[in-house]
């Protein structure tokens, strides 16, 4: 029980961090790309994290 529990926060924190550095390398790497792919990223990530 305790080990599920830890490994679902682990992955939730992996999956927020992977996030934030995806959108952060999108808006700093390439801001004319930034029409794309901060709407993308918005969309795959949201419902995940309201589920």
């Amino acid at each position: 029980m305790n080990l599920r529990l830890s490994l679902k926060t682990i992955a939730v924190l992996a999956f927020v961090a992977a996030s934030t550095v995806a959108i952060v390398l999108a808006e700093a790497g390439a801001p004319e790309a930034g029409t794309g792919h901060p709407s993308h990223m918005h969309a795959g990530n949201m419902p995940a994290l309201q589920y």
